[in-house]
């Protein structure tokens, strides 16, 4: 099957799982559909999108190996050894940042630790300046906060030194 073939089939996959998204959250009540419904329509309108791309202009090319942005000088290396170097433990590494952010949470709660993980994250991995780290980790905790705290209402959870202190 060709490279073409399977990003249609996959993207007519996401297309029916976000047309189901949609149906389902259509169900819920008023203020329940404030996010799943815009997020669902953008989603379709966005697969949409890709799949007219995709078909219809072969000109405009799109393909972007993750390595170029995230690695740097490994990128030849893999090339050459076929892609298939087991690198076991950058998987681990993965697996462990996503451990430490669960951690954070149950500890601290959702919003200081996204503000944290998030801090850790422009820090170390893509070497920001602390400071613009800084302002981007502490505007988008601002926004989930106004977003979900003020706007929507939910409760988020508040980790166990809420229920300590």
């Amino acid at each position: 099957m060709s490279k073409k073939a399977q990003q249609n089939i996959a993207l007519l996959v996401m297309l029916g799982i976000f047309i189901a998204f949609l149906v389902a959250a259509l169900a819920y009540g008023r203020r329940v559909r404030l996010v799943p419904v815009p997020i669902a329509a953008f989603s379709i309108i966005a697969t949409l999108i890709q799949l007219y791309i995709f078909n219809f202009r072969p000109d405009l090319n799109f393909e972007v190996d993750a390595k170029e942005i995230f690695v740097k000088g490994e990128v030849d290396k893999d090339k050459k050894s076929g892609g298939k170097t087991g690198n076991l433990k950058k998987e681990l590494a993965a697996i462990g940042v996503v451990a430490a952010l669960l951690i954070l949470i149950y500890i601290l709660g959702i919003l200081p630790a996204i503000l944290l993980y998030m801090f850790g994250y422009f820090i170390f991995i893509s070497k920001m300046k602390w400071h613009v780290g800084a302002l981007y980790s502490f505007i988008t905790t601002f926004l989930l906060y106004m977003i979900f705290v003020l706007f929507l209402n939910v409760r988020l959870y508040g980790g166990l030194i809420n229920l300590v202190f």
